[in-house]
């Protein structure tokens, strides 16, 4: 997998096609963080799978993301979500529509951490963090 942070934009679709000949698990937020809409078109374009990670700060954001086909993987962050309640509604909603997550880290420390390898453990955590 790669994570390019943000740092593209859909001019730069014909670089990141090239990425598919090493046969990625993922792309990881390639374009804007709020730009869901973008992703949609790069998805299109490309045979890897998005993973949005910024883009999804609720399930409404994880929702249109999987409804439009922007992505094909989410990076559930507890911090970011705003906590376990609502990363689990993201995972439920994920795994009733076969969308695979993750959790990603957001520096937190040793707790921090143990709370994330805990969310970890549910069904549709599928890929490693």
């Amino acid at each position: 997998m790669v994570d390019a942070n943000s740092a593209y934009t859909l001019v730069d679709a014909k670089h990141l096609k090239q990425l598919d000949a090493f046969y990625l698990i993922m792309i990881e937020q390639p374009l804007g963080w709020d730009d869901i809409y973008s992703h949609v078109e790069l998805q299109r374009q490309l045979d890897t799978p998005i993973c949005l990670d910024e883009c999804i700060r609720d399930p409404e954001h994880a929702r249109a993301a999987i409804e439009t086909r922007a992505c094909g993987i989410i990076n559930i962050k507890l911090g970011r979500v705003g906590g376990h309640t609502t990363a689990r509604r993201i995972h439920d909603l994920c795994q009733s529509k076969s969308i695979p997550v993750w959790c990603g880290g957001m520096l937190e420390s040793g707790i921090g951490r143990a709370h994330n390898i805990a969310m970890s453990t549910l069904a549709n955590f599928s890929l490693s963090g």
